[in-house]
């Protein structure tokens, strides 16, 4: 299936926090699988999201580097970051049907969607 990378770190972030949820033993291996599924395309869209942030970004003095709103390289910093988040992958999965008896918050499920079956 056809999964854009913006998906792919929110979906990241929603599986964090059900992860810590006490499921099903089927639900869990599945939550799991598909957390460790998503991990390597994860990982290269923060490398590379850091890697526009060093390049656009300035250093504060204390080791941190942030792209400011109003700084002169802040639409090239959006307009590459949204190219990446836009990028799409085809990934490998089935979608992992959610048991009806465990609750799920809105703001979770929302950013699961194309992962999970409620």
């Amino acid at each position: 299936m056809e999964v854009k990378n913006g998906e792919i770190l929110v979906a990241k972030t929603a599986l964090t926090k059900i992860m810590d949820n006490t499921l099903p033993v089927s639900t869990s291996l599945a939550i799991v699988a598909l957390s460790r599924l998503l991990d390597e395309q994860y990982s290269i869209i923060t490398t590379v999201k850091d890697k526009l942030i060093r390049q656009y970004g300035v250093d504060d003095g204390k080791g941190n580097i942030t792209v400011k709103e109003n700084s002169p390289n802040w639409d090239r910093f959006l307009n590459e970051s949204t190219e990446l988040l836009e990028q799409s992958v085809e990934i490998n999965y089935k979608k992992v049907k959610w048991p009806p008896d465990c609750p799920i918050q809105p703001n979770t499920i929302i950013g699961l969607t194309k992962f999970i079956e409620v």
